[in-house]
């Protein structure tokens, strides 16, 4: 049956090869018993019993149940080459189908290591990239999942694996051994085993060496091993670890390899990846040439190259293009298999570190996002300010500035200020290279009334000072943290207001106003009423007994928010408040479920106007009669009083003392209340 579906395809689809093979990009050779795929000088060797395809519809593509069709994630698929045809010509034909996005070869690539001295006395580059400094925040969290896409992993090392202590770094039961086809099997070659080793081996247990993410004599970041081929990486079987990865949950994917050719099913993973929010660590290749591999090259990766003990370019590190930034690839001790430790140099064991500090950094704050980690590990490399280089990129990893840029940096202090504001920043970094730039945004700032007072900006502290002539409402407070002059992070805190005395807001329903001396307002009964003021942040609250008992009542001290309802019309809400500044207050809220009164003030009379909701039927007079009370704030004096049923009434101030005056109108058993000021 197989043969007779391959003379059928070589039937229907040789003219369509010949054709075909004129229009490759890329070159296909044969020699040495293999066939090699060729892209700018760059050679891969291909896979020659599979090819990977995206159909332009899965479902019809899963209906024609093409020989050999498995799926790799990301609706990419790996379909078996026919017997008795080459490679080449069965990925001419399925690309002049029309049936697919991408039909690719499957190659393989390599893994960027050059093994060097089986010991080494030390782990040098741990102080280079600051890794103790680094410790001291975080040494990684159990529940931060990492994958090496690699060999495997010997999870039975005691510095990885319950060797020693009771706890592992390796879940070997939710990685897979793709050749295998197992969920876990010990690794044939020792590749992984030292990636895994730099990016995560036990720390401080009294034995073998220290991971970057390597946890304190506990369990740091968790390791899910990959192999995805036992001396050379298969791109298939990259492209469904990655799926799986993601399907796991991890946030960091290692890749300690590389592929010379392009791959739309590799590049299609990539990005799905890095969408779901994984952040992807490539290293950039071991042949010292100005070509990045893949996926390293891919925007949407972490390129790692190496470097050497003088912080230069490794020989053996490829540079260029998609190199983002190096860290420390010479002789670089790590474990190996068998219980065993050796060093090696090379850009596969400058990725781990780059990945171990990405842990440390999601441990700290798990909700970092892969553009942000990439950026903040860039910004804080060592030789990031003096721009980027080709073959260095933007410098060499420094662990603990890194660290110190994911953390949940927040600015700290009032926001009432009375006469002076102290400001700090959480948690802010001792580390030589951080400062913050203060800022505030408001009518007076840099205009000579010195409202914002800058005091040791370099160790995160201002102060804010009120200006007695003028008030700040609701303005907001900025700090922005650079390190080594380069922008890490912009917080803001706000709304800050300086003044003296009360100020505040009322909403409820139809009725809102603002709430200054006198702490009198009106709000609708049996409706919910909302009271915002800076002399709320941070302030005690109650309400009194002698006044209407509030339903509903919320108070939120962090927001500056006050919520709740009343019923009573006869008698008010009395609310209690003493601000952070020391200072208390009394507010009256009077309800008023039909009426509200306008007061207006010409010069020679106040007008008083009593309104209802029924708009429709309004007119110049009411059904019944409403009584009309003036007095003088300051001495309490009755100064008018007079009854109406007219809506409109008027009351001379001839003779009356400059001040405010609070209205008092009585409909039934409604009170309503409004001051006015008399000049």
């Amino acid at each position: 049956m197989k043969r007779n579906f391959v003379f059928l395809f070589v039937l229907l689809f040789l003219p369509i090869f010949c054709y075909a093979q004129k229009q490759n990009e890329s070159t296909i050779l044969r020699s040495d018993n293999k066939v090699w795929l060729v892209e700018d000088g760059r050679k891969s060797i291909v896979d020659e019993k599979v090819v990977i395809v995206k159909p332009k519809s899965k479902d019809a593509f899963i209906k024609k149940s093409l020989i050999g069709t498995r799926e790799l994630g990301f609706d990419i698929f790996e379909i078996s080459v026919p017997e008795g045809l080459k490679v080449e010509d069965y990925v001419s034909g399925l690309k002049e189908t029309g049936d697919y996005e991408y039909v690719d070869y499957n190659i393989y690539g390599e893994y960027a290591i050059s093994i060097n001295d089986p010991e080494a006395s030390n782990q040098w580059y741990l102080n280079t990239i600051n890794a103790y400094s680094a410790w001291n925040i975080t040494t990684g969290s159990s529940q931060i999942k990492v994958a090496v896409l690699d060999c495997g992993v010997d999870a039975s090392h005691y510095d990885l694996g319950y060797g020693n202590g009771t706890y592992t770094h390796v879940d070997m039961y939710n990685g897979y051994n793709y050749p295998h086809n197992t969920a876990y099997s010990l690794p044939v070659y020792n590749h992984g085993t030292m990636v895994a080793g730099v990016l995560g081996a036990k720390t401080n247990n009294s034995i073998g060496i220290a991971g970057v993410s390597g946890g304190y004599n506990s369990a740091g970041i968790t390791i899910l091993p990959y192999c995805v081929g036992d001396y050379n990486p298969s791109l298939n079987y990259v492209i469904s670890a990655i799926g799986n990865a993601v399907g796991k949950g991890v946030k960091i994917i290692n890749m300690s390899l590389g592929f010379d050719s392009n791959n739309s099913g590799l590049q299609d993973a990539i990005n799905s990846a890095y969408n779901s929010g994984v952040t992807i660590v490539c290293a950039t290749g071991k042949t010292g040439t100005a070509q990045v591999q893949y996926p390293a090259c891919y925007s949407n990766t972490i390129g790692v190259g190496a470097s050497n003990m003088s912080n230069g370019r490794l020989q053996s590190s490829n540079y260029g293009t998609g190199l983002d930034l190096v860290a420390p690839g010479e002789d670089i001790k790590s474990t190996t298999l068998n219980n065993s430790y050796t060093t090696a140099s090379g850009t596969s064991l400058a990725a781990p570190q780059v990945s171990g500090v990405a842990a440390l950094m999601l441990s700290v704050n798990p909700s970092l996002t892969p553009s942000i980690i990439k950026e903040r590990i860039i910004k804080t490399c060592s030789g990031y300010t003096s721009g980027y280089n080709s073959e260095v990129g933007y410098g060499v990893l420094n662990a603990y500035a890194a660290i110190c840029a994911a953390l949940k940096l927040r600015i700290v202090g009032p926001n009432l200020v009375y006469s002076q504001g102290n400001y700090s920043i959480n948690s802010f970094p001792s580390i030589s290279g951080f400062t913050v730039s203060w800022s505030l945004i408001d009518n007076h700032y840099n205009t000579g009334y010195n409202l914002l007072i800058r005091d040791y900006p370099s160790v995160g502290n201002c102060v804010i000072a009120r200006d007695p002539n003028y008030d700040l409402m609701e303005d907001t407070l900025t700090a922005e943290i650079k390190y080594n002059n380069t922008l890490i992070q912009t917080l803001q805190l706000g709304p800050i207001s300086a003044y003296a005395g009360f100020k505040g807001k009322y909403s409820s329903a139809d009725l809102t106003g603002n709430i200054s001396s006198p702490y009198i307002f009106n709000v609708r009964t049996n409706t919910g009423t909302t009271v915002t003021s800076a002399n709320f942040y941070g302030a005690t609250m109650t309400y009194s007994s002698s006044g209407a008992t509030p339903t509903g009542w919320g108070f939120q001290p962090d927001n500056g928010v006050l919520n709740f309802t009343t019923s009573s019309t006869t008698a008010p809400v009395i609310i209690n408040v003493t601000d952070v500044c020391g200072n208390s207050y009394v507010l009256y809220a009077f309800g008023s479920s039909q009426y509200n009164i306008n007061v207006s003030n010409d010069g020679n009379c106040i007008t008083v106007t009593l309104n209802d909701d029924d708009d429709s039927q309004r007119n110049s007079s009411i059904d019944q009669s409403w009584t009309i009370e003036v007095r003088n704030l300051t001495t309490g004096q009755l100064m008018a009083t007079q009854s109406s049923t007219s809506r409109s009434e008027s009351i001379s101030t001839l003779g009356w003392p400059k001040g405010i005056y609070v209205v008092k109108a009585t409909i039934g058993d409604e009170v309503l209340t409004e001051k006015v000021i008399v000049k």
